[in-house]
């Protein structure tokens, strides 16, 4: 699934640089494309959970390895050409700011460096010098605390990081998974009627995204009902033809399903064709080793696109190209491969940690 994590990435970044060069707006946005990140992931911790850990410790050592160093080294890039361009925005801010308290600043010293956090500046108005009360955030539109985020997709990490603690005692049962799907709907449904349909409400609040995490480790038990078909591969790369293109032209696809109160009717087709056709797209591509190198990519392009797109914007990365809608893909791509490179020796770690654990789970007990 390797080459459809890049191309959510991708879609990411052509929603922020708001440019859509390939199939005239018609890219899956960055509501989408989050979201089906939070389900592909759900479905990765179920199967990893199942299948390739005995230790629990293993698996979070093996998941801080996949998030922390990569996050570092970009926060890092980010503050030091900020600081060589001379407009270090979030150092301005944080200390001439005097609408934000000193208690804001310290939540925002310590999400950016330990990730956990940053989504929070997203629920709740700002904190002022004026007032110790704390307000939620109802409308479309991001305060000034969420500025002082360095990196600032990071706010979706700690959702990430949030289903990694409670996974464990999921993944291993759909029972559990159902009622969590459907508490996370109701959850949503409460959001919606006394906070706000709006962002960030509508696809950044935990509680709620819940349902597209559990949605992807339920794919995992229709995964263990189908591998032992051999007809479900060659369904496999249908199914993938069809996701790439649902991806590349979201807009163009008519809807067949009714408008509902949580969801429109393009949303939840999409989704449910996802949750059908995962799985078999996993057994077709999970013996892909230039499909995982590829999708290894997406996290980087992910966390550094922001980046990207005000260095090109601000003219101090050469043209490549003619079109500074290329030279972004172009740029965001070596700058995920340096990323790896760099990483190249944690990342092969990493995957001989899971080989191994994975042979422990054949040979041993599995975590109960």
């Amino acid at each position: 699934m390797g080459i459809l994590r890049l191309l959510l990435a991708l879609s990411v970044l052509f929603a922020h640089a708001g440019v859509f060069p390939l199939s005239d707006n018609t890219f899956a946005d960055g509501l989408v494309a989050v979201e089906c990140f939070f389900l592909i992931s759900g479905f990765y911790m179920a199967l990893i959970l199942n299948e390739r850990y005995i230790s629990l410790k293993d698996f979070y050592v093996n998941r801080f390895l996949r998030i922390f160093p990569i996050y570092w080294l970009i926060l890092c890039v980010v503050i030091i050409l900020t600081l060589i361009n001379g407009k270090p925005l979030f150092i301005s801010q944080f200390l001439n700011d005097i609408n934000i308290s000193w208690f804001s600043k310290l939540l925002a010293i310590f999400s950016n460096l330990l990730i956990m956090g940053s989504d929070l500046p997203l629920y709740f108005a700002t904190l002022t010098k004026a007032s110790n009360s704390i307000s939620l955030n109802s409308e479309a539109v991001l305060n000034r605390l969420f500025y002082l985020l360095i990196v600032p997709a990071s706010w979706s990490l700690p959702l990430e990081l949030s289903y990694y603690l409670i996974a464990p005692f999921l993944v291993k049962s759909p029972m559990r998974l159902l009622m969590l799907i459907f508490l996370s709907l109701i959850c949503r449904y409460y959001i919606y009627k006394y906070i706000g349909s709006t962002d960030p409400w509508n696809y950044r609040f935990f509680p709620s995204e819940l349902l597209f995490f559990g949605l992807g480790s339920f794919c995992y038990h229709i995964y263990i009902k189908i591998k032992k078909y051999s007809f479900s591969e060659d369904i496999g790369f249908i199914f993938f033809v069809i996701i790439f293109f649902y991806l590349t032209n979201l807009n163009r696809i008519p809807s067949i399903m009714p408008n509902t109160v949580l969801f429109r009717g393009e949303f939840i087709q999409f989704f449910l064709c996802m949750t059908v056709m995962l799985p078999f797209i996993f057994l077709k591509t999970k013996n892909n080793l230039m499909d995982r190198r590829v999708g290894e990519l997406s996290y980087p392009i992910y966390l550094a696109h922001i980046l990207i797109i005000k260095e090109i914007r601000a003219g101090t990365l050469p043209k490549i190209t003619s079109s500074p809608v290329y030279d972004l893909i172009i740029y965001v791509v070596i700058f995920a491969l340096l990323i790896n490179y760099f990483f190249k020796n944690i990342i092969e770690y990493r995957f001989k940690r899971e080989a191994k654990a994975e042979h422990d789970v054949k040979y041993g007990e599995v975590y109960a």
